[in-house]
Parts: structure tokens; C-alpha cells; sequence
């Protein structure tokens, strides 16, 4: 279940920047790494299958939550956006990956 102080966290992450965010990754779930990439200023992870609930649980402490229509976790490092159904945001911005 979470709580308040786990909720405020969690929006505290998606307003740091994605090199603060990396860094925490490269840290805390290495593993993680070679599905992240970066989409504009947002850093998306797509896992090959499902993780484990603990890896999905630190995830989401990072400030990263479920895109069902991309299929993917994103956190928006601070740059919020409308939602854009007319195009996908990787061919307009590229997609960098992220390393270890």
C-alpha cells in the first residue's frame, strides 16, 4: 500500500532532471539500464516481460508510471506535456539509449 510520504516522493522524482534520475538508476537497479532510453527530455523503460514486483516497486519510487498505449515506463524529468495521440513522441524527438 502506499503512502503519502511514498506518493510526494514519487512526484518529487518526476521533476528532477533524467541525469539525476540515471544516476539513481545506475546505483540502485543496474539491471534496468539496457531497457531505458531517453525520449526528448523523458526516460522511458520497456521491459522485455514483466519484472519482478520489487523492480516495478523501485520504478515507481523513481517517479516512472504505466503508459498502457506505448507500453512502456515514463518519467517526465520535469517536462510535462499534453498527451499527443496524433503522433508518437520517438519520431519526433528520437530515441537515445540509455548506458551503463
Amino acid at each position: 500500500m502506499e503512502t503519502t510520504f511514498d506518493r510526494q516522493r514519487r512526484m518529487q522524482n518526476q521533476l528532477r532532471p533524467a541525469e539525476e534520475i540515471v544516476a539513481e538508476l545506475r546505483a540502485t537497479l543496474p539491471a534496468v539500464l539496457p531497457c531505458t532510453a531517453k525520449v526528448g527530455a523523458w526516460l522511458w523503460i520497456q521491459f522485455p516481460a514483466r519484472p519482478d514486483s520489487a523492480t516495478l516497486a523501485a520504478v515507481k519510487q523513481l517517479g516512472f508510471s504505466w503508459n498502457r498505449d506505448r507500453c512502456a515506463w515514463q518519467n517526465p524529468c520535469g517536462v510535462f506535456r499534453r498527451r499527443s495521440r496524433t503522433h508518437d513522441p520517438r519520431d519526433l524527438y528520437g530515441e537515445e539509449p540509455v548506458t551503463a
